[in-house]
């Protein structure tokens, strides 16, 4: 794939600029707050790099071995399989640290709660999230599914960065980090503008009425306690997910999807992301209405990106010279 590709220059573009966007952002809220960001950081992220970086070594060794060996085409799928991973990294390893930073960042404002307003939003769409606990609590086998299901999102980015990368689907692969990246700001831009503590914390139910699921809605719990108390030191390596308005987990499930159109893992992927969507309200503590957001949240990063790339393929192609 070439880097001439118009498309691959809009995603790099939209990469680069929701990385400097939480880069600036951090480091104009940093000294306000009441979180240090350890020096042990720079060596995580150091290693990472390093990674990376033997990544797009090995890239180069085999892209070398492709013009001496008679199997150029193999040795060339590796060297751009390598190359791809590399460039991936590249891009995930700050944008993590930067976006992560931010919500917490977001997480340790002492501005009143607003889950009342999205408890209210629930009942207006006749929503209770007591009530819907309980009934998915009741149906075990349903409820460990479900359980599944929401942690099967670890292994899925995996999946869409090695397939991407071993079929040199680099224009794809960077699709997928520019629109996961936008996703990233719309869901930072509005967990900060819309606190919440979630429903298990907002309605503490009895652990009988979750005991089927696990504690996966309060695993922010004593994080963000400790973000509102005093100072925190921030860890890239030890930091959870927190947030709840909207739902991430959500906004993933679709990204990732989309990510994965018109590849074998398509259907099975879409199949457990519908469940894993609907796991969100019991095992992932969400309201109704953060799983509309976070779906909100998904659509409008693809469509944004989507039109972004046509764009400048529009523009390119009226400025090639006509025949």
């Amino acid at each position: 794939m070439s880097y001439q590709d118009p498309a691959i220059h809009r995603y790099g573009q939209v990469i680069g600029l929701t990385i400097a966007a939480f880069v600036a952002a951090d480091l104009l809220w940093l000294p306000f707050s009441n979180i240090t960001v350890d020096s042990s950081n720079g060596v995580a992220v150091i290693i990472a790099g390093l990674i990376a970086g033997g990544y797009w070594l090995a890239g180069a060794v085999c892209s070398r071995m492709a013009r001496r060996s008679r199997l150029s085409k193999v040795w060339g799928a590796i060297a751009a399989a390598f190359e791809n991973i590399a460039i991936f990294l590249l891009a995930f390893i700050p944008m993590s640290v930067a976006s992560c930073l931010f919500m917490y960042l977001a997480s340790s404002t002492a501005r009143p709660r607003l889950d009342a307003y999205l408890v209210d939003a629930d009942k207006a769409l006749g929503f209770d999230w007591p009530s819907a606990l309980a009934y998915a609590n009741s149906f075990p086998m349903a409820a460990a599914v479900l359980v599944f299901c929401y942690a099967a999102l670890t292994w899925q980015i995996p999946i869409v960065v090695l397939w991407h990368a071993c079929v040199n689907g680099r224009r794809r692969l960077l699709e997928f980090c520019a629109v996961l990246f936008a996703s990233s700001v719309l869901t930072a831009i509005t967990m900060a503008a819309v606190p919440v503590d979630g429903p298990y914390l907002y309605f503490k139910p009895a652990a009988s009425l979750y005991d089927h699921f696990t504690n996966a809605g309060l695993s922010h719990a004593t994080t963000v306690e400790a973000l509102r108390s005093g100072p925190f030191i921030f860890l890239i390596s030890k930091t959870v997910g927190i947030t709840c308005f909207p739902s991430f987990h959500t906004t993933l499930g679709i990204v990732i999807t989309y990510a994965l159109r018109r590849t074998p893992f398509f259907f099975p992927v879409a199949i457990v992301n519908a469940l894993m969507i609907v796991s969100t309200v019991p095992e992932g503590g969400h309201y109704l209405v953060d799983v509309i957001a976070g779906g909100l949240v998904a659509v409008a990063a693809i469509v944004g990106v989507r039109r972004l790339a046509d764009h400048g393929r529009r523009i390119r192609t009226a400025l090639l010279p006509s025949e």
